[in-house]
């Protein structure tokens, strides 16, 4: 079953914007590096950003930091940083705090710890469920690299994330 996001912000699907997102810091990560820009995400409570798939709605946490996706350099030509936006919100969410809010009727939602592959697998279903869509190739690479690679599964500093 496909999912669904509600509230993305996306023009295409002329829903509300579920959140607000600013930098706040930018990372030095060395030589020949660009910096990284970390940003301060915000969930709008009036109309939150919310992942529904297979029953279950998803949100991500109220504050919080993010990188916007660890997108490498090399792969951007083919993932550009932004093109999954609000899937790398809420996966970024369930990284910092090691799971998400879920509800089962989207309406009571309540804070429930979650394994990192459930958290990765869910990235996969958000990148095949996104309005901007990528083919199941790209989500598959994408599920792949947050398996391997990312930051320590709830440790909450994005600064200290490996690119």
């Amino acid at each position: 079953m496909t999912g669904h996001f509600i509230n993305s912000g996306y023009v295409k699907t002329g829903e509300p914007m579920g959140y607000h997102a600013g930098v706040i810091d930018q990372v030095d990560r060395g030589m020949f590096k660009p910096l990284k820009a970390i940003y301060r995400f915000q969930l709008n409570m009036a109309t939150p950003l919310t992942f529904g798939w297979d029953g279950i709605f998803y949100q991500p946490d109220r504050n919080f930091d993010s990188d916007q996706g660890s997108v490498p350099l090399w792969a951007q030509r083919i993932v550009p940083k932004d093109r999954f936006l609000v899937g790398f919100w809420i996966h970024d969410s369930g990284y910092r705090h090691g799971g998400l809010h879920i509800s089962t009727d989207g309406a009571n939602y309540i804070f429930r710890q979650a394994k990192k592959s459930e958290i990765d697998y869910l990235l996969y279903e958000m990148v095949l469920a996104d309005p901007c869509p990528g083919n199941q190739a790209i989500a598959y690479a994408i599920w792949k690299a947050v398996c391997i690679g990312g930051m320590k599964y709830g440790a909450g500093d994005l600064k200290k994330r490996k690119d």
